[in-house]
């Protein structure tokens, strides 16, 4: 069922192993917490758990349907996931649920045929401190990276009990996206009731539905009111998609206030026609300096981009 599974773990190093062939999931480290159907909920350790530190692990082939997660953390504190390839899997990659102070970096995440892979990376539950870094998505499924969702209030971990409820509205908080590769997937990045999000210097390459949505939602039940998407940041990405292929370049729905939403100079590209322009629609938001949108990067095989005017832009810039 699962590779390796952990509960209420505290300072791990997990490195140098291979996964292959979980049903449920590759690697699951959980605080084990919040109650289960027929089971007693137990209060939280004062001291909280994690500290883990994940390295160089290969997560090969989980699920291959369903919410089965090559990697899941739930209710940590301080964790660290560097160099490490998943490949083929049912839910998430990785999924990130109310945790905080996470770092993911120089990991490669791609999806195979014959595995659902809704998204990459999933990051939810009132997570916050979260930084993916230098990671490379390819073939991620539906998702590239999706911020927020609607998750459950007993997912909320790190939110008191006695809390109200507007405190478990906020499904992720201090989100940066940074010098990473997205490569195909419906929509690169999705946002859904999250707050001080940022992309910075992000290679995103032909999307088939949009490169980023962001909406706010009113919530089941009522009591716990309108999750809100503000303070999301954009700047030195390059968006690549093919012509005739994207249905939209951004959508920020109408419960999203646009002045959240601060775009500084970024460059998008695409073959496309003039109608195909007006088809996808325009950048949308706050647009704090003016968009690169005639370069044709010219990107080699690596990614990198072979025109010097695109090179302030995407992965690989300053």
């Amino acid at each position: 069922r699962e590779g390796l599974r952990l509960r209420r773990s505290r300072n791990v190093i997990i490195q140098n192993l291979t996964i292959s062939g979980a049903s449920v999931a590759g690697v699951y480290i959980s605080d084990e917490d919040y109650a289960r159907p027929g089971e007693p909920a137990q209060p939280r350790s004062a001291e909280g758990y994690g500290d883990v530190t994940i390295q160089r692990v290969n997560i090969l082939k989980t699920g291959p349907k369903g919410q089965r997660h090559a990697m899941a953390l739930m209710g940590l504190e301080n964790v660290r996931v560097e160099q490490c390839a998943i490949v083929g899997w049912g839910g998430s990659g990785i999924e990130i649920v109310a945790c905080r102070n996470v770092h993911v970096s120089q990991c490669s995440v791609r999806g195979l045929d014959d595995f659902t892979q809704n998204q990459g990376i999933r990051i939810r539950a009132g997570s916050e401190h979260v930084v993916i870094d230098q990671c490379r998505l390819e073939s991620p499924g539906a998702f590239g990276i999706s911020i927020g969702g609607t998750s459950k209030p007993v997912e909320f971990r790190l939110v008191p009990s006695t809390a109200p409820a507007s405190a478990r509205t906020i499904e992720a908080n201090d989100v940066s996206i940074e010098r990473s590769i997205i490569k195909g997937g419906e929509i690169s990045v999705d946002i859904i009731s999250a707050l001080n999000c940022r992309l910075r210097s992000n290679s995103i390459i032909n999307p088939t539905a949009c490169v980023i949505r962001a909406a706010s939602l009113k919530s089941a039940p009522p009591s716990r009111g309108e999750l809100a998407v503000e303070g999301l940041h954009l700047t030195s990405n390059l968006f690549i998609w093919e012509a005739g292929r994207i249905q939209r370049l951004m959508d920020l729905t109408n419960s999203v206030d646009k002045s959240m939403v601060q775009v500084e100079q970024n460059l998008w590209w695409s073959p496309e026609t003039d109608a195909e322009k007006e088809h996808r629609g325009n950048v949308e938001g706050t647009i704090l300096f003016d968009q690169v949108l005639n370069v044709d990067p010219r990107l080699d095989d690596s990614f990198h981009p072979a025109n010097s005017a695109a090179e302030l832009f995407g992965t690989f810039g300053p």
